[in-house]
């Protein structure tokens, strides 16, 4: 049953996640960018490199052999609503999940289908290892002929699919237990291996170039069967060979790089090390020291005036240092538009944009719609100030939850749940997943060392993926559990259609069928609601899921986006001007002047306690992604011919394509205003349900 009453926290949903490779021509912003980045503590990586932001996943591409980093790739690291918004403790919320977790007998994967035994694992990595003189005798060569250039592809590949396989196996043995030392030991080995790697092959992509296009056309025509596989990701490397300088022109980028990747890092010694957070002591009498992590639990307190403290007490402290982690963002930005100019984009964005040769058009298409559907947005909050009680709508009102539900949703009922949720998906989908959840392919209940959050890890192509969980019996877990394994069908489909080179997909996609996976099983719990309370819990968490992917990501977007024209136009940007800028966007989404909700000046700092603007134009693929979703989600539920077809072409697609066209493939243009609607549709449906069930049950 659900009843009024707010609580703290939010759990999120996790992350998919592969070790991936960064070719050379892809670093061209002179730093690591975005979506190759490591990834929260807290989520599921497969080897540790911790920043705070979340990440996603990458195509796949196609020439392995032209190394320069391995990285891990953990998309999504959820709020409940979908996303994440800001930094988390990883002991926090191990803490809390151990915490919450009644001692039960434990559900584990079953890594031996990767390796049998440590000493196989350790056998594979020095064989990779060995491997690298055979790469590097390369070197030189690609040119020579067709056969050469696909000898060395075909070694790589071996090489590389052997050395994910290490990866998985190291990182999956330490999030077990991630206080043994010799799991750790395993992780930072395979590190190691792979930076070797990278450092061995880092000439290949410049070399691709310097052949030219004519000449590896010419050898991939010669051979369409044999070079299939690449064709892909030496098409890729070859449409930037505009944006690639000189070799002298690279050392300089590749120089000033050190120096302009440097502003996360000095943003997180700011605020982990340096801020001295205040302490406030709440109506209970309770005394917090109100960090980054207390903030995002505090914030959500059931008592309101306790929120209004720790928001008034939180923004202020930050307001101090306005001027400085304005600078340090502007360095950022200064660096990534001087980035762009030096490789011929017109913005930064674009830049960003084309790692994926997404259109521009895609980006500006999603701000202007999210802004004409803002009255709806202002409709829900108007309707949640009802649901809270209040008349006095403020921004310290967005994060407690108002409805909570007293139900159960164990491991096996989840199964069942979602089993039955996906049915519309068809035969095929649905007994894929019924042995996929069945196999001991998963790790599920919170334990003693290991690591909290959710993950899906679908780096040991060949063999099948694998699923963190800490599942505490709760609708969010049973929801983690739903997207998960949306992720987890989405590898099956990809690995089973797609050789190596073109199975691991782009985050531009990456959520799409763990999002359609939500939405399955939010429809089905909404239809199948015992009680008007328990359905008011179910529509006002899809409510939730829109304000955290559509709005609030979109509104980090158009911030991001922002502050870049600022810089690309000649103006100076600091703190202050940021705060400015990111009042205007906060008060106008939130309907400030309209009376719908009132947002205090001290907002405008908000932007400095978001990570995501260090890491260049990522976090409007949430809301792209639910897009995607929502249209195909809406599809299949109306029964519309070819639906399941659709969504299923661009699972089976993986990375063979970038990942634009693959969606288009599918009939969806997400350039357009019209593919929008199915959101905003199924959105308002929420909208009307709701204030039915207000209305019935007397709010």
């Amino acid at each position: 049953m659900a009843r009024k009453r707010p609580q703290d926290g939010k759990k999120g949903h996790g992350c998919v996640t592969f070790p991936r490779f960064l070719l050379a021509s892809q670093s061209r912003n002179g730093h690591i960018p975005a979506k190759f980045r490591g990834m929260r503590s807290t989520k599921g990586d497969t080897m540790t490199i911790e920043t705070s932001e979340p990440t996603g996943r990458i195509k796949q591409l196609g020439l392995i052999m032209a190394l320069a980093v391995m990285l891990p790739l953990a998309a999504c690291n959820q709020e409940q609503a979908g996303t994440t918004e800001e930094p988390a403790s990883t002991e926090a919320a191990a803490a809390a999940e151990e915490q919450a977790s009644p001692a039960r007998e434990q559900i584990s994967w079953d890594l031996t289908d990767v390796f049998a035994t440590y000493e196989d694992w350790d056998a594979a990595r020095q064989h990779v290892l060995e491997q690298i003189p055979a790469l590097q005798a390369y070197q030189g060569r690609l040119g020579e002929s067709a056969e050469t250039l696909l000898e060395g592809l075909r070694l790589s590949s071996e090489v590389i699919q052997e050395g994910y396989k290490v990866s998985v196996y190291a990182g999956m043995t330490s999030d077990q237990d991630q206080g043994i030392s010799e799991n750790q030991e395993m992780r930072g080995l395979s590190q190691v291996m792979f930076s070797q790697v990278g450092q061995a092959t880092s000439w290949t992509t410049p070399e691709i170039l310097s052949v030219g296009e004519a000449r590896i056309t010419e050898f991939m025509d010669s051979d369409p069967e044999g070079f299939a596989p690449y064709r892909f990701g030496l098409e890729d490397i070859l449409r930037n060979a505009p944006h690639t300088l000189s070799p002298e022109g690279e050392a300089i980028m590749a120089a000033a790089g050190i120096a302009t990747g440097q502003a996360f890092q000095t943003y997180s010694l700011l605020v982990n090390s340096d801020i001295v957070w205040p302490t406030i002591t709440l109506s209970d009498g309770t005394e917090v020291y109100l960090s980054q992590t207390a903030y995002s639990r505090y914030r959500a307190n059931q008592n309101r005036e306790d929120r209004i403290l720790v928001f008034d007490t939180f923004w202020n402290a930050w307001a101090d240092f306005q001027a400085s982690v304005g600078q340090i963002l502007n360095t950022h930005v200064q660096g990534q538009v001087f980035t762009a100019r030096a490789r011929n984009y017109d913005s930064a964005l674009e830049m960003n944009l084309d790692s994926d040769n997404l259109p521009r058009e895609v980006y500006d298409t999603l701000v202007e719609q999210v802004n004409e559907a803002l009255p709806l947005y202002h409709r829900y909050l108007r309707l949640r100030a009802r649901i809270l009680g209040v008349e006095d709508m403020g921004y310290h009102d967005v994060y407690p939850t108002a409805v909570e539900l007293d139900r159960t949703f164990g491991i096996e009922e989840s199964r069942e749940l979602l089993i039955t949720s996906v049915a519309p998906l068809g035969e095929d989908y649905v007994s894929r997943m019924e042995f996929a959840t069945a196999q001991d392919w998963q790790h599920v209940y919170p334990q003693e060392g290991k690591r909290s959050g959710a993950y899906m890890n679908g780096g040991a192509y060949g063999i099948h993926p694998y699923v963190l969980l800490n599942h505490n019996d709760d609708y969010e877990s049973f929801g983690t559990y739903a997207h998960e394994w949306g992720h987890a069908l989405h590898t099956l489909y990809s690995q089973e259609s797609q050789p190596f080179d073109t199975a691991f997909y782009s985050t531009f996609i990456a959520e799409t069928a763990a999002i359609v996976n939500q939405i399955l099983s939010e429809e089905h719990l909404i239809a199948n609601a015992q009680t008007d309370e328990e359905r008011l819990f179910f529509v006002d968490r899809v409510l939730e899921q829109y304000r955290g992917t559509m709005f609030r990501q979109t509104m980090f977007a158009e911030f991001e986006a922002a502050i870049y024209a600022e810089v690309e136009a000649g103006r100076p940007l600091t703190g202050a001007r940021m705060s400015e800028l990111y009042l205007e966007i906060v008060r106008r989404y939130h309907g400030h002047d309209l009376g719908v909700m009132n947002i205090d000046e001290q907002i405008g700092m908000e932007f400095a306690y978001i990570p995501h603007f260090y890491f260049n134009f990522y976090v409007f693929q949430y809301s792209t992604s639910q897009v995607q979703s929502d249209y195909f989600a809406g599809q299949i539920m109306a029964g519309e011919e070819g639906a399941v077809d659709n969504l299923l072409s661009v699972l089976r697609a993986g990375g063979s394509d970038h990942p634009y066209n693959i969606v288009s493939n599918a009939g969806l243009d997400m350039a357009t205003a019209e593919a929008y609607q199915p959101a905003w549709t199924r959105f308002e449906r929420m909208l009307d349900e709701y204030e039915a069930l207000l209305d019935r049950l007397g709010y």
